[in-house]
């Protein structure tokens, strides 16, 4: 007697094309959100990290700022008499300092340099020391095409101090430090910066005569 069961029908190995087209569009939705995931968290960390790496950017060229402290050329003459000298124009206080820098932030050679706290950010002002419309041989912040450079943002305030010949002083006045500290206080607390000046002007003075002689 023959069976009347019919032999079973196997599916075939592999995937259909509907089955194939299912998987290709999921594996594409989830490679696009993940690409989507991570451009906007590069997005975010970019964003965040951006002000910080411009005030490291600023703080670094602040520094070779400060450490560039260095004696100028003046002419002072009379009737009869011209008499060229190096000077030291250096007022360091508790709330500013002011200095000639011959690598200032703006770029332009020698300037007039202040630091100071104002309008809740920590800044810096500098003008040419030899422009036509400056005085060298009395130095002033008050004449001159002045620059501003923002160096830190949102200080609530700014103190400054200074070493020479290995002793704290609170001011300094036409005599250099060797090392400079500037705290500043914020909302995430009061962070403090170091700037060595070197003390050493043996053979800078023959730098500034061959190269930084008035007219």
């Amino acid at each position: 007697m023959k069976s009347a069961l019919k032999p079973r029908k196997t599916k075939p190995n592999g995937f259909t094309l509907v089955e194939l087209l299912v998987a290709i569009t999921i594996f594409s939705l989830v490679v696009g959100m993940a690409m989507f995931s991570l451009r906007f968290s590069f997005g975010i960390f970019r964003h965040l990290n951006a002000p910080f790496a411009e005030e490291t950017r600023l703080n670094s060229t602040l520094r070779d700022c400060i450490a560039s402290t260095n004696v100028y050329l003046a002419e002072r003459h009379d009737m009869f008499n011209r008499d060229k000298k190096f000077y030291i124009y250096y007022y360091g206080e508790p709330e500013q300092l002011t200095f000639v820098s011959s690598k200032p932030i703006s770029g332009s050679d020698y300037a007039l340099c202040r630091i100071a706290l104002r309008n809740g950010a920590v800044v810096i002002d500098e003008i040419p020391l030899y422009a036509d419309d400056s005085d060298y041989l009395s130095p002033s912040m008050a004449t001159g095409k002045k620059s501003t450079t923002v160096i830190f943002p949102e200080a609530k305030g700014m103190r400054l101090e200074y070493v020479a010949e290995s002793k704290p002083q609170a001011t300094m006045k036409e005599t250099l430090p060797s090392l400079v500290k500037m705290s500043v206080t914020r909302e995430r607390g009061t962070q403090e910066f170091y700037y060595r000046i070197p003390a050493d002007f043996s053979d800078k003075h023959q730098i500034v005569r061959g190269l930084n002689e008035p007219l």
